[in-house]
């Protein structure tokens, strides 16, 4: 992809979504507002997180990789740049705590219309959104539309890239995070925020070197 807005929302989406676990609607309403420093014994450290109710009213603080949160930083950067440039006019006089994540790069997609005669889906009456925040099922689109790229890649193999979703995304996050903290189900349940931690052992699936190494490890007895 050229460099520009449109692939920095990608990146940003990518890594929002992959590194931190969280779920497509989850993503689209978070904003600057909901991102802290961490505090670790007792002092302010320097990682950021993310600390906001996710489904069930459930509250999580996710850490964020200092990559995805540069990422995050070079999509806002574009959201003051277009709002220079008069293509997010609208949204000028927003606080940045106030500000999506995730956003649109252009406000004529964000504004609101009384709806026209007809059964298109453009025909139908919109809201305007406040925020300029990217709509879940915005998301998804994007999405959907940087896997049927990557399918179309030499390098795509035999994985079938056109089933991909935000939720595999997740699913990496989930499978890395348990590889990362030596399978600790209780520190990834809190990161993905299962309500049950038996959601989470779901993932725990030892691969064919793991069952290698495993089986090495034990003493013959004869």
């Amino acid at each position: 992809m050229p460099d520009g807005p449109v692939k920095r929302r990608l990146r940003a989406a990518l890594l929002l979504l992959q590194t931190a676990g969280l779920r497509r609607a989850e993503a689209v309403n978070m904003t600057w507002g909901h991102i802290e420093r961490v505090r670790l014994d007792n002092m302010d450290s320097d990682i950021w997180a993310l600390r906001f109710a996710g489904k069930g009213n459930r509250e999580r603080m996710v850490p964020l990789k200092p990559e995805t949160l540069q990422a995050l930083e070079a999509h806002y950067q574009d959201r003051l740049a277009l709002i220079d440039s008069g293509a997010l006019a609208s949204y000028a006089d927003m606080p940045k705590k106030d500000c999506p994540l995730l956003g649109v790069l252009d406000e004529r997609l964000a504004l609101g219309n009384d709806g026209t005669i007809g059964d298109l889906a453009s025909n139908a009456r919109r809201e305007a959104n406040a925020t300029g925040a990217l709509s879940a099922a915005r998301l998804h689109g994007v999405l959907k539309n940087f896997f049927r790229q990557v399918q179309q890649q030499p390098g795509a193999g035999d994985t079938d890239f056109l089933k991909a979703s935000a939720h595999w995304l997740r699913h990496t996050f989930a499978h890395q995070s348990l590889r990362s903290s030596g399978k600790d189900l209780a520190v990834v349940q809190q990161l993905l925020g299962h309500a049950d931690i038996s959601t989470t052992g779901i993932y725990v699936k030892a691969d064919m070197s793991s069952r290698v190494a495993a089986v090495l490890g034990v003493e013959a007895a004869v």
